[in-house]
């Protein structure tokens, strides 16, 4: 009886000099002294009005219970009081009316319970963040209508003269200076990119597949077909598509000039 009165007097004391001289400043979570100061703060506490300021300190406090636990092990004991101060923290964030200062406290207690989990669990933490996010600000969202399609009712024109599909190989050789019986002297072109230029100046491309071939659809006139690689011998060719067929066949064959 007597120890506990005498345990009971000492954190009076402790208390009191705490409030008079003001030393919690000077003690903090490793020290000794560090549950004197966690009471004479949770009386600061409750005699607090500015909301701001109230949150910081919970969330200090918290901070500080974390680290005396991780410290001396009494994660279990200081479980619950350091969930009580995140939400006293949570709870005073509608009061507080600077934007600015609501969004530093809110970031403030988020860093806080991120180091908590290993204490508080992450049931509780997962608890906290929602009851957090229920302080944000809700989200308007302004849908404008959809505008009505404009119809073009304009009949599209339709390229008859372009009914002309021309075909054909791309031949390059000879590639060598002496031909030999029995072996090629020339290569198909693959991948090879053909431009027809029209003699309005239009032009309009195809590309050879892998054996050399090439199909495009040309409008009747006359034509400059010329190359995008670089290729020794002539370089460019002329054809003239005449008459009432739908389909020509003309074969390219690219001198190298190699004899």
């Amino acid at each position: 009886m007597k120890k506990a009165l005498v345990i009971t007097a000492i954190s009076i004391i402790g208390i009191i000099l705490f409030g008079i001289l003001d030393v919690s400043f000077f003690v903090d979570a490793n020290s000794p002294l560090f549950p004197i100061k966690e009471t004479f703060q949770n009386a600061e506490l409750s005699f607090m009005a500015n909301p701001s300021q109230k949150a910081d300190a919970a969330v200090v406090l918290a901070n500080e219970e974390t680290m005396y636990a991780n410290k001396t092990g009494e994660q279990s004991l200081k479980k619950n009081d350091i969930i009580q101060h995140d939400k006293l923290a949570i709870s005073v964030i509608p009061s507080i009316t600077d934007p600015v200062v609501k969004q530093n406290v809110q970031k403030n207690i988020v860093v806080s319970v991120i180091n908590q989990e290993n204490i508080i669990g992450i049931t509780e933490q997962t608890q906290i963040f929602n009851d957090i996010i229920k302080t944000l600000p809700p989200v308007t969202i302004t849908l404008s209508p959809t505008p009505t399609p404009t119809l073009n009712a304009t009949t599209p024109t339709v390229q008859t003269g372009m009914q002309v599909r021309v075909s054909g190989t791309v031949v390059y050789g000879p590639t060598r200076p002496v031909c030999m019986s029995g072996v090629s002297c020339t290569k198909l072109e693959a991948n090879f990119v053909l431009i027809f230029t029209d003699t309005s100046g239009n032009s309009y491309s195809t590309q050879t597949d892998a054996n050399g071939n090439y199909l495009i659809a040309l409008n009747r006139g006359s034509y400059t077909i010329t190359f995008t690689q670089q290729v020794f011998g002539q370089k460019s060719y002329t054809l003239n598509i005449q008459g009432t067929s739908t389909t020509i066949t003309y074969n390219i064959s690219i001198d190298s000039g190699i004899r």
